[in-house]
């Protein structure tokens, strides 16, 4: 078994969503899901995780990769402290109820929360989808203790939508509309963000590397579809357009890929690169 600890891992298993929300900084649904090798050559570099992120496109619509993960941390009997899911809560069957219970067999917490801001309950209605996800966030709730993430209060400001993926098309007469939706007016706000490499460099930004000492990966390491090092918040189109082969994890290992993705980084950086 491998001696590699890793703090916050986000695996992109799927880039598939049955949403269209507006606000969607990763831009369009892909009909890409995560391998199986690149689940297993991802967990099996390592023997602990201190928290996992199944992301998306929308997690459950991956089921296979769902159990592919279970099956690799079982296998490769790697710790993991918690598995964190963040879905819209309209997919649940049989399948995803079994993959969700390997998931909670093999780590200390499974943390489910389903999407509930502006734009999700947007979507709900505009879809006719309101009654569904409610049954689904009974069964997930008591099944899981599932919890709702986002939902908006009475003049919320929320400037973290960035100007990146489908909120490229948001103007502030959509802004208004959007405030002005639903039960609260909100004071949602659009931002824009300097992108390189799906890094805001108008703010200091905490990127993966190793501690030696400890051979313990810090801060949030994003793997992509295909398994390529990533920013979590930057959109699909802005992340591909930086894959470098020498950052991919099933070419170079989990290891290397960090430290290369940290060397080129930086050194982008100090160019002014965009």
């Amino acid at each position: 078994m491998a001696n590699l600890k890793i703090e916050e891992l986000v695996m992109e298993v799927t880039r598939y969503c049955n949403f269209d929300c507006k606000h969607c900084f990763r831009g369009e649904s892909q009909n890409a899901f995560m391998s199986t090798e690149t689940i297993y050559n991802l967990i099996s570099n390592l023997s602990e995780i201190e928290k996992l992120v199944l992301s998306g496109g929308e997690p459950f619509m991956a089921v296979k990769q769902l159990n592919d993960v279970a099956e690799a941390i079982r296998r490769n009997g790697v710790i993991v402290n918690q598995i964190s899911i963040i879905t819209n809560g309209t997919i649940l069957n049989t399948e995803v109820i079994r993959a969700l219970e390997k998931l909670q067999m093999v780590c200390r917490n499974l943390s489910i929360k389903v999407s509930n801001d502006k734009f999700h309950q947007m979507e709900l209605e505009r879809k006719g989808l309101k009654n569904r996800r409610l049954v689904n966030f009974d069964l997930l709730s008591k099944m899981f203790g599932a919890e709702l993430y986002g939902t908006p209060r009475r003049e919320q400001v929320l400037s973290l939508i960035e100007y990146v993926g489908k909120a490229k098309r948001l103007t502030q007469d959509d802004m208004d509309r959007i405030n002005e939706w639903g039960e609260y007016p909100t004071l949602y706000a659009l931002t824009n963000a300097n992108i390189f490499n799906g890094a805001d460099l108008t703010v200091k930004h905490e990127l993966p590397y190793c501690d030696t000492e400890t051979m313990t990966i810090k801060n949030l390491t994003n793997i992509d579809v295909e398994g390529y090092l990533s920013d979590s918040y930057a959109s699909y189109e802005d992340a591909d357009s930086h894959r470098d082969l020498a950052c991919n994890i099933n070419y170079v290992g989990l290891l290397l890929a960090v430290g290369n993705n940290l060397d080129r980084i930086q050194e982008g950086t100090k160019k002014g690169l965009k």
